[in-house]
C-alpha cells in the first residue's frame, strides 16, 4: 500500500513541475510581438468577428503603424 501512496505523490509533484513551468515559460510567447512592446511601442489587437487576426505595433508619438510581424522582420519602421 506504501508503494502505490509514493508512487501517487511521485506523480502527483511530477504533475505540479510541469504545469508550473509551461505557466511560467516565455518559450510560447509571440516573438513579434515581445519586440513591439520592449521597443517601447503600443501593441493593438485588430479584431475581425471577435477574434484577434493581427497585432499592430504603434508608435503613439507619430502615430505610425505596423503589423508585429512585419515590424520584427524590419520590413517597417515606427520611427
Amino acid at each position: 500500500m506504501r508503494y502505490f501512496i509514493a508512487i501517487g505523490y511521485i506523480l502527483f509533484l511530477t504533475a505540479c513541475t510541469n504545469i508550473e513551468h509551461t505557466t511560467n515559460s516565455s518559450s510560447g510567447a509571440n516573438p513579434a510581438t515581445l519586440k513591439c512592446i520592449d521597443d517601447g511601442y503600443e501593441l493593438k489587437a485588430v479584431e475581425q468577428n471577435g477574434i484577434v487576426i493581427r497585432y499592430l505595433c504603434v508608435n503613439l508619438e507619430n502615430g505610425k503603424k505596423c503589423t508585429s510581424w512585419s515590424y520584427y522582420r524590419e520590413e517597417c519602421y515606427l520611427k
